[in-house]
């Protein structure tokens, strides 16, 4: 009889604790190496596995980081100069962590995290008409319920959270508008001839105040989209949300930034929208070419930052490690608030969020957290990966702007499944092994655990190979025509050992039926990968069976024991 094969269905998340000593790591070794490699081919050929790309044109920095790892740059960066750069006359000649580079609409990003810091996250749901005079008074005499109206903002219905995670159904940019096309080039472009009131009084290069623009928006420009229906990215959301956390903090996020950010973070090297020296700046042609001098007033929150590999390595850490922010508050914030069209794709508060598989190889499902920035001849991306508690930066500059894209895939190409071999190794090594029940009442309990792949498929988590409760075999060993297995999962939970230099840490035991078992046909409402339905399944006298509760040594890293609690039993590690 053929030994049965599976396709395992984990929790969505880490399936193994977070991996560390990445620069001894072999696969992690092996994944900068090929890195390097990848990223010396482009500049030298302009090809990747990704497409073509300029990148010879295109100075940029790559740096790596962990919360495992404490220095205060990236455990592994990679530098490129671009010739235009090299000969800069105003700008530095040799990019390295330090170098300075506009990161765009990254700013959001620090805009939304500021605001968490100073504030929290219970502002979300609320309608921005309660902090926004100007807006409260627009909505004066609207009914509270009714038809939609095109011509008009509902401006009761756009919550913090809408602005922040794009789906406020405001435009995109009042700045691109192509009223500021000159008559002759939008008459040959089809477009009609504009009287003078109709051209928008507001745009980069005549930036209003407060009341000017109120006056000029709330009389001419109209919605989008019906608030909460779809996300749709705009930059005009962020002045509002601007003007928003004002109202609720009386701090400009100029200021929040400032001192809640920047100072505690030592991030020196950036700054919200004001432009530092260009001399410290990556400036691929002059400074007022490129768009160093360009400012946005008021529109500021929406990417206008500047900053530089380590001060960006220095704050995507600091998310990750919730060095600013309580740590169910991340959580909370690492999450998706509404998806795209896209099966890939989804946006959070103002994550653009990445789903796919580890690899090709590893089809076990991951999200990838970003932000990515683009302003005049500066492109950007932030990347966390929580599930390995592990981050990149790309910053690059070149003449008429940087797509990132083609130089994150080869940095998570290479990285994410070197991340995950790792982790698993890891956790094999401290976790896989046998253990059998403690005491002198003779009990016939034990559990074997392994990382390996026991059965085709079987190549995810920590697979339990054999259970053994008081003589009862709870699992058997996966063979010939077995169709139950079953893995372990972090759950995240941890409880200090009462000062006896011992940590517990809680996972979750989650069932995989083999191929065919009961499956029938396939459609829309029969999906096969539904494990986050059968968590916690089995209690017994209130304590849950399907748990396991790992006791480690502090000092030296090693498992000491694994306790089940609604078997009432410890089992010693063993062998």
């Amino acid at each position: 009889m053929a030994v049965a094969s599976f396709n395992v269905c984990p929790l969505l998340g880490p399936i193994y604790p977070p991996p560390t000593s990445l620069l001894s790591a072999p696969a992690i070794q092996v994944a900068l190496s090929n890195i390097t490699v990848a990223l010396d081919n482009l500049v030298a050929t302009d090809n990747s596995s990704s497409g073509t790309y300029p990148a010879d044109s295109t100075a940029f920095s790559i740096g790596i980081f962990s919360t495992t790892d404490n220095s205060s740059d990236p455990f592994w960066q990679y530098h490129y100069t671009s010739p235009q750069v090299a000969n800069s006359t105003e700008g530095v000649n040799k990019v390295d962590e330090n170098s300075v580079y506009r990161v765009g609409s990254i700013t959001k990003l620090f805009s939304t995290y500021a605001f968490l810091v100073e504030a929290g996250d219970g502002y979300w749901e609320e309608p921005i008409i309660k902090y926004i005079p100007e807006l409260a008074a627009a909505v004066q005499g609207d009914p509270e319920e009714g038809i939609e109206d095109i011509e008009r903002f509902r401006w009761q219905d756009i919550t913090m959270g809408e602005l922040a995670g794009q789906t406020s159904g405001i435009g995109r940019d009042y700045a691109t508008d192509y009223a500021f096309l000159s008559p002759e080039d939008a008459i040959s472009a089809g477009l009609p001839p504009l009287n003078s009131s109709e051209i928008p009084v507001c745009s980069l290069t005549n930036l209003c105040n407060r009341q000017d623009f109120f006056k000029w928006f709330l009389q001419t420009k109209i919605p989008t989209l019906i608030p909460g229906q779809t996300p749709a990215y705009s930059n005009e959301a962020w002045q509002f949300f601007g003007y928003a956390v004002q109202g609720i903090t009386n701090k400009t996020l100029s200021q929040i930034i400032s001192e809640r950010i920047y100072k505690p973070l030592n991030m020196s090297q950036s700054s919200f929208s004001q432009p530092p020296s260009p001399s410290v700046g990556v400036l691929p042609r002059s400074a007022n070419a490129s768009g160093w001098t360009l400012v946005a007033g008021d529109e500021a929150p929406a990417g206008y930052m500047f900053s530089s590999l380590h001060d960006m390595t220095t704050a995507g850490r600091s998310i990750l490690s919730s060095s600013l922010l309580p740590p169910a508050q991340t959580r909370r914030w690492l999450q998706p608030r509404s998806h795209t069209s896209s099966p890939t794709g989804s946006v959070g508060l103002p994550w653009e969020i990445q789903r796919g598989p580890v690899a090709p190889t590893i089809p076990r499902i991951t999200d990838a957290y970003t932000k990515a920035g683009n302003l005049g001849d500066w492109g950007a991306l932030l990347v966390l990966l929580p599930d390995w508690e592990v981050g990149f930066t790309f910053l690059g500059a070149a003449v008429g702007g940087v797509a990132p894209g083609v130089f994150a895939d080869i940095v998570g190409g290479f990285i994410m499944p070197a991340l995950e071999d790792t982790a698993r190794g890891q956790a094999g090594g401290k976790y896989g092994g046998v253990y059998e029940a403690m005491g002198d009442g003779g009990l016939n309990s034990s559990l074997e655990l392994t990382t390996e792949e026991i059965a085709p498929g079987l190549d995810v988590g920590v697979n339990v190979v054999k259970w053994v409760s008081n003589g009862t075999v709870l699992l058997g060993e996966v063979g010939a025509g077995s169709e139950v297995a079953a893995q372990i999962y972090p759950a995240g939970l941890r409880s200090e050992g009462n000062g006896n230099g011992t940590v517990r840490t809680a996972w979750n035991f989650v069932e995989t039926v083999a191929n065919g078992v009961g499956a029938g046909s396939r459609g829309f409402f029969t999906q096969e990968c539904n494990s986050w339905e059968g968590v916690n399944s089995l209690d017994y006298g209130n304590l849950p069976v399907d748990e396991m509760v790992f006791e480690e040594d502090v000092a030296t890293g090693k498992v000491l024991a694994v306790e089940i609690p609604g078997l009432r039993v410890r089992m010693g590690k063993v062998g």
